[in-house]
């Protein structure tokens, strides 16, 4: 399942589960850039973003290392 939506005029949310065929392409039109404010790997509970098609727990199942590389990545 892939989702993007905005949350503001210039702030947009990008949800990838895991198990999706797509790919999450991060883009901007023109000469706007990319800032990553927040990026989240994993699981936050049982009943938002993506189903649970697995045994993990729903809060002991993140990355904090997921808004650094997606930075790196991304920002620019």
């Amino acid at each position: 399942m892939l989702w993007t939506y905005a949350v503001s005029d210039n702030v947009y949310m990008a949800v990838q589960c895991e198990g999706g065929m797509s790919r999450l392409m991060l883009a901007c039109p023109g000469s706007r850039r990319l800032l990553i404010r927040s990026a989240m790997f994993g699981r936050q509970d049982w009943n938002t973003t993506c189903p649970n098609t697995t045994a993990i727990p729903a809060n002991s199942c993140a990355s904090p290392q997921a808004v650094d590389v997606v930075q790196t990545l991304c920002n620019g």
